[in-house]
């Protein structure tokens, strides 16, 4: 016979109330807790419970959960399902292991610290019904393995939200989150696929020493703040196409390994794509740049499209390098452009192109094999 399970349900308008000691109770017994519409009362800090192996499922769903919760530490060798909950205080889950975990549709208004936190199964942070995962507070992931897929889709980080030292093993679906403080990613390794796309980032978005191994989304997204993707790699296929700018944008030092797609992006600041290798094909053709543009010392190892972008600010290509055809036909380049020792191993195309300040070159200008 199967050890009881620890049962506490309420309804949608009829909660019921459950002690936080009675919880922590029937985890020290290793037994099932299945609880749905109530209000948890007390902290829950499994500092009272010795041993640090944990077994049972844990399901509080749909619930109000008032104080304090702190699983620091402990091993779970069952699953979490806390879909629908609220989080009123802050949330402590720093060394946490457990198999897997679904937040679909909760709530965080305190702090959120998922600092040195194993997921070994699946992590769903995923929209379940409209109002989606919503953390309030500051949210720290901080040397976190993902073992399996994470979907953060439709979250919202009303704080700052702080990536740090991460491991996402499968694929990673962030698409249409909104991120209200600014979203630091640094020493963060994309394994898998990582989906990005209709996303809005308020504050200002930093992807240091990143390294996406799959492919990355980032189509339609909304950089309301500075964009950094500095000395970062991406092995796959890079889709930035109708995403917006509206701080400086910076991918310096930063490598498409396979491709980048910027087509029909608006770019309202200044963009700095200086010393970043494009290793497949790049397609900025409708692009919009406002600022100041620099693609100095940039390196395109294959064909690049520029066709019916325009150029609004300076645009610096001084030490660039064209490995394939460059297509810059019917672009309009309105402010002072540069071409200062570039190099032009395919067909560079200006067919239709407009330049209505100076076209700066020098006699070290290489152009192979150019029609314009």
């Amino acid at each position: 016979m199967g050890l009881e399970t620890f049962t506490r349900h309420g309804t949608e308008h009829e909660k019921i109330e459950v002690e936080a000691d009675e919880i922590i109770g029937a985890m020290a017994k290793g037994i099932d807790i299945d609880i749905e519409f109530a209000n948890i009362i007390g902290d829950m800090n499994l500092r009272e419970i010795e041993f640090d192996t944990i077994a049972g499922n844990l399901a509080i769903r749909n619930s109000d959960i008032h104080d304090q919760v702190s699983f620091k530490g402990k091993n779970f060798s069952g699953s979490f399902n806390f879909s629908g909950s609220i989080f009123h205080e802050d949330l402590d889950l720093t060394s946490l292991s457990v198999n897997s975990v679904n937040f679909s549709g909760a709530s965080f208004e305190g702090d959120v610290n998922f600092k040195s936190i194993i997921f070994a199964g699946d992590a769903a942070f995923n929209i379940s019904n409209f109002s989606g995962a919503n953390f309030d507070g500051d949210m720290i992931f901080e040397s976190v393995s993902f073992n399996s897929a994470a979907n953060f889709c439709a979250s919202h980080f009303n704080g700052d939200a702080v990536f740090k030292s991460i491991n996402f093993s499968d694929q990673a679906n962030f698409s249409a989150a909104n991120f209200n403080g600014d979203m630091v990613s640094e020493s963060v390794s994309f394994s898998s696929a990582a989906n990005f796309s209709a996303s809005e980032f308020n504050g200002d978005a930093v992807f240091r020493l990143a390294n996406f191994g799959g492919d990355v989304n980032f189509s339609a997204a909304a950089f309301n703040g500075d964009a950094v993707f500095e000395t970062v790699n991406i092995g796959g296929l890079a889709n930035f196409s109708a995403s917006v700018f509206n701080g400086d944008a910076v991918f310096k030092f930063t490598n498409f390994g396979l491709g980048a797609n910027f087509s029909a992006a608006n770019f309202r600041g200044d963009s700095v794509f200086e010393s970043t290798n494009f290793g497949g094909a790049t397609n900025m053709s409708a692009a919009t740049f406002d600022g100041d543009t620099s693609f100095k010392s940039a390196n395109f190892g294959n064909s690049v499209n520029f066709s019916a972008a325009e150029f609004n600010g300076d645009a610096d290509f001084a030490f660039s390098s064209f490995g394939g055809d460059a297509i810059f036909a019917a672009s309009k380049f309105n402010g002072e452009t540069s071409f200062k020792t570039a190099k032009f191993a395919g067909s560079a195309i200006f067919d239709a192109a407009e330049f209505s300040e100076d076209l700066y070159e020098t006699e070290d200008y290489e152009d192979e094999d150019s029609d314009s």
